[in-house]
């Protein structure tokens, strides 16, 4: 699939941000394929050179019954509306006001003077790691499919049933109102959130030929690994395909599963019952990671069990770097 993007860059003296989309979309009216909803919905939006420059313009740039492409995203996605107001606050918080700085989409049918595509992800200033469209709307389609709450149910349906709309005020009111909504229902609330699940084993086709490129460790690869059932407690639950990929790739680069904090090697200690055994560890508590963010085997460590508990014995978790350096220190004392 071809990937393309829509930045946000300053607008001259105007203090807000327009938008600037890919070169592929240009000359082009914009319909969005929503993921998981099943719906295709035709914008105001073609993709024009303005000054020299590539633009999205709307036909009726006044007429707020028409439909502009960010907004729409974020309301579909249960996302406040992003700000424009190049001033406004950087901020981990959504709800505080964000500045959007690039929505990336996948191309799903070109013509001569249309094109579809279907939202993958949003970078927000401020924050780390784009969140995960694609999955966001799948993980609101399930629970809308899911949700016994009558009224719940019946928000849900406005929301998801929006092909049949033509007013961005409408949908941008129906997903304010079902966002409040999902504040009692906490459980739904957080399945929509949770960390994506996705493995990324090809490359994708760009836009443009890349510059001669050295292929990273498989950082695209992420899990649901916040899924919450109700048992006699609550659980968080892992990924294993993730925790196998991280183990996966260490091997690649070192000749065994030693625990990255102390060393300690179960294989080397325990013998046969005790190969290719170790814990993995995520570096950021997946409670402070930000809605549909992939996970990636560089947010993960290798630790041994003890140490694992040590990380997490606080209410602050200790970084892998403090726990070697209390264990460097503890060795010093007892040599």
């Amino acid at each position: 699939m071809v990937e393309v993007d829509i930045r946000w860059r300053p607008s001259g003296g105007r203090g807000e941000y327009e938008h600037v989309p890919s070169d592929v979309l240009l000359d082009r009216r914009v319909s969005l394929a929503i993921p998981g909803y099943g719906v295709t919905i035709e914008t105001d939006v073609s993709c024009v050179i303005r000054d020299g420059k590539p633009r999205l313009r709307r036909t009726e740039p006044n007429n707020r019954s028409r439909l502009n492409i960010p907004p729409l995203v974020a309301a579909l996605a249960l996302l406040p509306e992003p700000r424009r107001d190049k001033n406004t606050p950087v901020s981990s918080a959504l709800e505080d006001g964000y500045i959007a700085e690039q929505i990336r989409f996948g191309v799903l049918e070109k013509t001569a003077e249309t094109v579809t595509i279907e939202p993958l992800s949003l970078k927000v200033r401020g924050l780390s790691r784009p969140i995960n469209l694609r999955a966001r709307y799948y993980a609101i389609a399930a629970a809308a499919s899911l949700i016994e709450d009558s009224a719940l149910k019946d928000s849900f349906a406005q929301l998801v049933g929006l092909s049949g709309w033509t007013g961005l005020d409408a949908a941008k009111n129906v997903a304010k109102s079902l966002r409040a909504e999902l504040e009692r229902h906490p459980t739904v609330l957080h399945s929509i959130n949770a960390p994506a699940t996705e493995l990324e084993d090809t490359p994708k086709e760009t836009e443009t030929a890349p510059t001669q490129h050295v292929p990273p460790p498989p950082k695209a690869l992420s899990a649901e690994e916040a899924k919450e059932r109700y048992r006699t407690h609550r659980v968080l639950e892992r990924s294993r395909k993730l925790r196998d990929a991280k183990i996966k790739h260490h091997l690649s680069c070192e000749a065994s599963l030693a625990c990255e904090a102390c060393g300690f090697d179960f294989g080397e200690f325990y013998g046969d019952i005790g190969d290719g055994y170790i814990e993995v560890h995520h570096k950021v508590p997946l409670a402070e990671l930000p809605p549909n963010v992939v996970t990636t085997v560089d947010d993960l460590a290798l630790l041994c069990a003890n140490c694992h508990r040590i990380a997490h014995r606080k209410r602050k978790t200790l970084s892998v770097l403090a726990i070697r350096e209390a264990v460097e220190l503890r060795r010093k004392h007892t040599d």
